[in-house]
């Protein structure tokens, strides 16, 4: 008889605490920089209800995959403590990173959604949403 031969019984185990990412309808959000630059945002919904809270960041303007894992695990940290959305939100704000590679501002914005950040941080993705939208009407777009 090999261990192999045992029967296993999968244990069924939770996530780790976290707040919902994707929040509807409004949010606050606050500028991740580094050197200066902005590389994202960090928001929170404006329903604390929804406890969401997360980051957006800009696609290929050298923000790490690292440097965002570091701001998801601050926001992990807060929600393992039962801290709500809002309040690990507001107890970001103004700090560097875990990893320091960045820096949360202290002024913070309304957006509509986080779509609305999403599209700031990329302009190229509004571009690409208005050409799509001439081709159709042009009856040049095939799918």
């Amino acid at each position: 008889m090999s261990r192999f031969d045992e029967d296993l019984q999968a244990k069924p185990v939770d996530p780790p605490p976290h707040y919902h990412w994707g929040a509807i309808g409004p949010v606050r959000a606050a500028p991740v920089t580094v050197d200066g630059e902005v590389k994202g945002y960090l928001f929170v919904a404006i329903d604390a209800e929804q406890n969401s809270a997360g980051l957006v960041a800009a696609m290929e303007r050298g923000f790490a995959a690292p440097a965002q894992r570091s701001w998801s695990r601050a926001l992990e940290s807060f929600a393992a403590r039962g801290v709500s959305a809002a309040e690990a939100f507001e107890s970001l704000l103004g700090s560097i990173a875990p990893d320091g590679a960045s820096v949360a501002g202290t002024e913070t914005r309304q957006f509509a959604d986080k779509e609305q950040i999403a599209d700031e941080l990329n302009p190229e993705r509004l571009r690409n949403r208005a050409d799509l939208r001439s081709n159709r009407q042009d009856g040049n777009y095939s799918e």
